[in-house]
């Protein structure tokens, strides 16, 4: 990567060299030294910029959030989601995890995705696969005898209990959506891993 090279990823990243200089940990007079005409980037920033562009845009979301030193206000949990369709209904869980969607319906249907949280207006943008087994029908029309997937994307409001999904799709247009939080995911450690609850009287 060349010093030029490197000053165009800053700018459609919309990073500053300050801020490129707190995320992989090195001085702002370094960063400096590697924009200007002479300079060399290091051959573990050139993968560090790489690596950045390459990852799914909630991974990057997350990872500028952390150098802002901002708290990700997503409401991340657990979601029932309802949809119907002439006069058919379907029940999705969905799981809201860090910037990951996943879930399941009664059906066997399986939906994974990202989720991109827009703090300024405090709605998530969520992009999702929907894969259906075969042989299983779907509320707005008749079974396949093969396994198939589509696309969806929907609009949610994380931080209200209730409400309508604004929902697009290629193959459903027409359905009616509805969500409904059931509950939060449990604390994390700093390692990742989920805390477990100590049963009750159970002793230390």
């Amino acid at each position: 990567m060349t010093p030029e090279e490197l000053r165009t990823w800053l700018l459609g990243a919309g990073l500053s060299q300050a801020e490129l200089a707190r995320l992989v940990g090195a001085s702002a007079r370094s960063v400096s030294s590697w924009t200007a005409d002479a300079g060399s980037v290091p051959g573990p920033v050139e993968a560090y910029t790489r690596l950045f562009s390459l990852v799914p845009g909630n991974i990057r979301q997350l990872e500028l959030q952390r150098l802002k030193g901002e708290k990700f206000i997503m409401r991340d949990g657990i979601y029932f989601v309802k949809y119907g369709a002439s006069g058919s209904q379907g029940w999705v869980m969905l799981t809201f995890d860090r910037g990951a969607a996943y879930g399941v319906d009664l059906a066997g249907g399986s939906y994974d995705g990202v989720y991109l949280f827009d703090a300024e207006h405090g709605l998530a943008e969520v992009k999702m696969q929907v894969t259906i087994p075969a042989n299983v029908p779907v509320v707005w029309g008749p079974a396949k005898p093969y396994e198939w997937a589509f696309p969806l994307t929907a609009i949610i409001d994380p931080h209200v209990d209730h409400g309508q999904l604004r929902f697009a799709s290629p193959v459903a247009p027409d359905l009616e959506v509805s969500y409904h939080f059931l509950r939060p995911l449990p604390p994390r450690s700093p390692s990742g891993v989920p805390f477990l609850p100590v049963p009750r009287g159970a002793s230390s």
